[in-house]
């Protein structure tokens, strides 16, 4: 007889734990689908109300953005509310007053939880005293304060779900809006470059979604200005520095028909009023005025020297000019010269030679110097063609890469 009872209890118990773990699955299905995360926990306070069978209960919750004061089961006073979320001196005083008897401490986090708070900088999301549970019960078994926090863990995992949630939305906008960025930046560049009396080939890659480098050709009078630049810094910031430059670059030659090294010293000019409280910006810069008959003027504002390749295989740097642009208020020389049929210019920025070879080495400009010289018979097209090939094949680049090659016909 004793047998048999024995049996009937422990067949009881057997499904009250079947009924205890499906009501566990089912919460578990239900509340990783939430993404708001005061609805995850007035889940958590419901749940627990409903298993412990506490008519009233509150539930104090601190995250990355807020605190939350949820309760059931009674009123409570917005004054009592706000000093419960200011975590003042006597909470469990308060808590009694309110017929809340029993506070359990959920001052603990999954080591993944843990991790990722510490990751943005939060060393201590749950601690102490910080989040409890409040409950109007009686003593509670070890077994059942096991099932609440289990509950709970099963809560942080579903607030987790929400922080990385809102995390890949954050991810998918600033992506969206570099898109935008990278499509406004490439429309701001000439597209196929044609100038009269040259073959002409450019290209620029940032290394991020948008960058620093530019490049332009710009109508002034009887010439054409033909210009490249490298602002200090990659990505957003350097992007719109770049643009900025190109707007005040094409406004001084609308304006401004003076001499090429004065027009270099406006823009400088320009660039230094404009800086930002965070200190200057500096912008390599090289521009060359270029006659149909391939006369050519050109100044140079600390960028890396274009390379002139003549036709017999002759190899000049053009230097002569200034200092990198927003340093100082300085005067800007100009040095003219003059290309004959055959003659190339190759005109880049240092991501092209500050490429880094696989054995660690740096592409250079000596290097980069002579496999121009021997692709001087290509058209400007074939030479940027084969060497961005090159490059992707046996190079790492890591900052923004701009060439813009010309060649008299």
């Amino acid at each position: 007889m004793a047998d048999s009872k024995e049996i009937q209890e422990l067949k009881r118990a057997l499904q009250l734990k079947e009924y205890e773990l499906e009501n566990f699955l089912q919460y578990a299905r239900q509340i990783i689908k939430i993404l708001d995360e005061e609805r995850v926990f007035r889940a958590f306070l419901s749940a627990v109300m409903g298993q412990i069978g506490s008519p009233r209960a509150l539930l104090r919750i601190k995250t990355l953005d807020r605190v939350f004061v949820l309760w059931k089961g009674f009123e409570l006073g917005e004054e009592v509310k706000e000093r419960i979320e200011r975590e003042g001196k006597g909470i469990r005083q308060v808590l009694e007053s309110l017929g809340l008897s029993v506070v359990i401490d959920l001052s603990f986090a999954s080591e993944e939880t843990a991790l990722f708070l510490r990751q943005r900088g939060i060393e201590h999301f749950l601690s102490l005293k910080e989040n409890f549970l409040a409950l109007t019960a009686g003593d509670l078994s070890q077994e059942a304060l096991n099932y609440i926090r289990a509950l709970y863990q099963i809560t942080l995992l579903a607030y987790e779900n929400i922080l990385f949630h809102r995390e890949v939305l954050k991810r998918q906008r600033l992506e969206r809006e570099l898109e935008i960025a990278r499509a406004i930046q490439t429309g701001l560049l000439p597209g196929e470059v044609k100038i009269d009396g040259y073959d002409a080939f450019a290209r620029s890659i940032p290394s991020h979604q948008v960058g620093g480098d530019y490049y332009d050709v710009i109508e002034r009078g009887r010439t054409t200005l033909a210009v490249i630049g490298d602002v200090a810094g990659k990505g957003i910031p350097a992007a719109l520095i770049m643009a900025n430059l190109q707007a005040s670059l094409k406004t001084l030659v609308k304006f401004f028909s003076g001499e090429l090294g004065d027009l270099m010293g406006l823009l400088n000019k320009g660039l230094m009023e404009g800086a930002s409280p965070e200190g200057p910006v500096f912008v390599t810069f090289f521009a060359v005025e270029l006659g149909k008959e391939g006369d050519l003027l050109y100044t140079n504002a600390g960028h890396n020297p274009p390379i002139l390749v003549r036709r017999d295989g002759e190899v000049l740097e053009l230097t002569r000019g200034g200092l990198v642009l927003g340093v100082a208020d300085v005067p800007y020389g100009a040095e003219r010269e003059r290309m004959f049929p055959g003659d190339l210019l190759f005109m880049y920025t240092d991501g092209l030679s500050e490429a880094t070879f696989l054995d660690g080495s740096e592409l250079g400009r000596d290097r980069l110097k002579k496999m121009v010289q021997d692709m001087r018979e290509l058209s400007p097209r074939e030479i940027g063609d084969k060497l961005l090939s090159t490059l992707s094949k046996f190079y790492e680049v890591s900052d923004d890469l701009t060439i813009f090659i010309l060649k008299k016909v």
